[in-house]
């Protein structure tokens, strides 16, 4: 369990026309630098 920190649940909308599971995952917000950027969620789809 992370504290602090929760990862959001993906919603139908986000996760639709996934064919596997779907699962949030942390992004950088600046691609550019991701070592200094601030993180946030995405739903990203595995295949």
């Amino acid at each position: 369990m992370l504290i602090g920190s929760i990862a959001p649940i993906c919603t139908y909308n986000e996760c639709r026309g996934c064919r596997f599971k779907c699962t949030a995952e942390q992004v950088p917000v600046d691609v550019n630098d991701p070592m200094n950027s601030a993180y946030h969620y995405k739903c990203v789809c595995h295949r």
